[in-house]
């Protein structure tokens, strides 16, 4: 009778234990699902890598977001490196925003857009690079996502040749391909299929032009690409679905096995870098002027040189004052191959200074020879008799009301001083120096003492209302003014 009883007591103090456990157990698990609610996820849909978009056109980027309230803010990087606020305060339940690619743009590969919520830390990056191409013809008017695509959206891209079929590729090389059709301009990346339909990652696929009738195609295979006949190409739109393959029976190609030569000087192949020039541009440039150097790097070794995303290819040593460049993009040098990169100094003193530069500094690449890395040069800076000043004389609206759809702002600049302006390069000349909205960045500007200019600048402002702006021409300083406090100008915006 005693066991019968403690075995009542242990099973009604189990069961209490129990349910005390599990109602602990949901509470926790509320309060974990309610926090990762709260938090929100945006996703960026466009552009998110493969894309060739250029200078002077219009980009629709795109995202999603679930459980984000509030704006967002959009950036141009290059690799890890913000290069430029493309648009603030953008509301996140608009999941689009227009994007007017300046002109000035750095062109090139190696871009991202990265979008962020500014009341939580929640953000995303492009998956994949894109690159910024170099405008070509009058391509004002068109956009991504625009009524001219969406009228092209329903021809079928087709590939009718190519420039080589039935190619082969050896690993740890590359082979260029031009295919020809027609309507190909909707085409935006490609991926290499292995056995009919598989994506293939050992290789790298680059596309280096696209137009409604050509697209140009440089395949590389990696060392770990298998040697077979099986390989085609998938070519995809921006939503990464697959607009033409090309498949094993139309323009196959191969990859053959890496040919291995030893000599008995030479057991192991590895690249060897030097810097082989070290060019100043323009020479002996003014105090204050805007100049830059041109440093050629080449590979003399037998074998590939590669820098992964976030490591410098490129390093100086300088007296006086210098600021350098920070490459964050992947690159490869082949053997054999010259690379030229420029790095802008922003010196405000004259004379003659030694400087030294060195190809990859932080020894990221396994070279056969890393002694002679380096090359010793000098630069000059020549004193100038004046200096420029510049002032904004004119601020007007084109047109006279603005609306929330875009506008722009004519800006007039005027150097006052007895020196002459030379601004080039990547520097900017005129921003909106104090308020949230932007405005286009302006480059290159080239002003004699008592010269003007003009500049038509676009805006955006994405509410109604009346509004001041104070924009700011040489908002970094870059050029060396008798007076630095008189480069600002109020206007009052009335948006409609």
């Amino acid at each position: 009778m005693k066991n019968f009883v403690k075995t009542k007591i242990f099973i009604i103090a189990f069961f209490f234990i129990f349910t005390l456990y599990s109602d602990a157990f949901s509470q926790f698990k509320s309060a974990k699902m309610q926090n990762t609610f709260l938090k929100g996820k945006i996703t960026l849909l466009s552009p998110n890598g493969g894309e060739n978009i250029r200078t002077g056109s219009r980009f629709m980027i795109k995202w999603r977001s679930n459980g984000v309230k509030g704006n967002v803010e959009l950036s141009l990087l290059k690799g890890r490196r913000t290069i430029k606020l493309i648009a603030k305060n953008v509301p996140v339940n608009r999941r689009s925003f227009l994007w007017n690619l300046n002109r000035s743009l750095p062109v090139g590969g190696g871009f991202f857009v990265q979008i962020r919520s500014m009341k939580v830390n929640v953000k995303d990056v492009s998956d994949r690079a894109f690159s910024i191409l170099k405008v070509s013809g009058d391509r004002r008017d068109h956009y991504i996502g625009s009524s001219t695509d969406k009228a092209e959206k329903n021809k079928n891209p087709v590939v009718k040749s190519a420039s080589k079929t039935g190619f082969s590729v050896e690993q740890l090389k590359s082979v260029r391909v031009v295919f020809f059709g027609k309507n190909l301009s909707r085409v935006k990346f490609a991926e290499v299929i292995a056995n009919g339909n598989t994506p293939d990652r050992n290789f790298n696929l680059n596309l280096k032009s696209v137009s409604n009738n050509k697209i140009e195609a440089v395949i590389s295979a990696l060392i770990s690409a298998r040697p077979g006949k099986n390989y085609g190409i998938k070519f995809l739109d921006q939503t990464k679905k697959t607009l033409v393959k090309v498949g094993l029976n139309i323009f196959r190609f191969e990859v053959k096995k890496r040919e291995n030569v030893t000599t008995p000087q030479q057991t192991q192949k590895k690249p060897d870098l030097i810097v082989t020039e070290i060019v100043q541009d323009p020479p002996n440039p003014l105090r204050g002027e805007s100049w830059h150097f041109k440093v050629k790097i080449k590979n003399i070794g037998n074998a590939n040189a590669f820098f992964p995303r976030g490591i410098k290819i490129i390093a100086h040593n300088a007296q006086g004052s210098f600021s350098g460049v920070t490459d964050n993009m992947n690159i490869t040098i082949a053997p054999g191959q010259t690379l030229t990169k420029i790095q802008y100094p922003g010196v405000n003193k004259s004379g003659t200074f030694p400087v030294t530069f060195k190809v990859d500094p932080e020894n990221a690449v396994d070279e056969s020879n890393e002694n002679n890395n380096t090359k010793v040069g000098s630069y000059t800076v020549r004193n100038t008799q004046g200096l420029p000043d510049l002032i904004i004389t004119s601020l007007t609206t084109d047109p006279a009301v603005p609306t929330t759809q875009g506008f722009f702002l004519n800006v007039t600049i005027k150097n006052r001083g007895t020196g002459v302006v030379n601004l080039q390069g990547g520097l900017k000349f005129i921003i909106k120096s104090v308020n949230t909205n932007t405005i286009a960045l302006k480059g290159i500007l080239m002003l004699s003492p008592g010269q003007s200019r003009s500049v038509k600048c676009y805006a955006t402002h994405l509410s109604k209302g009346t509004f001041t702006w104070t924009i700011k021409v040489d908002p970094d300083n870059h050029i060396m003014e008798s007076d630095e406090n008189n480069n600002t100008k109020d206007i009052s915006l009335k948006i409609d």
